[in-house]
């Protein structure tokens, strides 16, 4: 194998895939992501490994899933679990999840005759992306608005009082106010968020952002 024939991703919990190395990526190829978790953590995180070009995990194949446990709350309570997936030269795929506050490790190995798609099956996959892509494109871009109005979301909630002291009353009041209608707005699948309602969402994160950049916790 000299470079990967479909996308490896991981998909979240809404099902929408998180590309770590894209399709034609040289191997030997790695890719490490850190994904975080709020205040109501479960004991344990499990991530799905898929391999296509589609934006749905379930119009892609699985690969694997990974498993780990002991999940703890790390500085200002946010768990940092970190996923790292490495292809070898000779087409072996490592799959790693590592949870930074217990520092549990849980790492697979797949051969690879157990992975490497046959050329059908990759003009398949190819195929069918191309056939799905400004679809595809759509749900993405909404998945990546409603990722960071999460990520705004988690910050407001997140901030202590004397963070809140650095603002006024009114800013306070006004950007709970505009997490609570992120809130709303971001319950609905990617796929069915309106071209009104993501452009709403990103006026809403850049208010929030003015805020926060005044107590030094800025939206990256």
């Amino acid at each position: 194998m000299t470079e990967l024939p479909l996308s490896i991703s991981v998909a979240t919990k809404d099902g929408i895939c998180v590309r770590m190395l894209e399709r034609g990526t040289k191997v030997p190829a790695s890719a490490s992501r850190v994904f975080t978790a709020g205040r109501f953590l479960p004991s344990a995180v499990m991530a799905e490994i898929v391999m296509g070009e589609r934006t749905w995990a379930k119009d892609n194949k699985r690969i694997k899933k990974v498993r780990v446990g002991g999940i703890k709350k790390s500085a200002g309570g946010i768990a940092r679990i970190t996923l790292k997936t490495e292809v070898l030269e000779d087409g072996t795929l490592l799959i790693e999840l590592f949870d930074s506050g217990s520092h549990h490790k849980s790492r697979k190995k797949i051969r690879p005759e157990k992975w490497v798609p046959e050329p059908e099956t990759v003009e398949a996959a190819v195929k069918d992306a191309e056939e799905h892509y400004d679809d595809d494109r759509r749900i993405d871009a909404n998945c990546r608005i409603a990722g960071k109005a999460r990520k705004a979301i988690l910050i407001v909630d997140s901030l202590n009082r004397a963070d809140r002291k650095k603002i006024t009353e009114e800013e306070w009041k006004t950007i709970r106010e505009k997490t609570g209608d992120l809130k709303k707005r971001i319950k609905v699948r990617p796929s069915d968020l309106s071209e009104v309602d993501s452009k709403i969402i990103q006026e809403e994160i850049s208010g929030i952002m003015k805020t926060l950049e005044k107590i030094d916790s800025p939206i990256s």
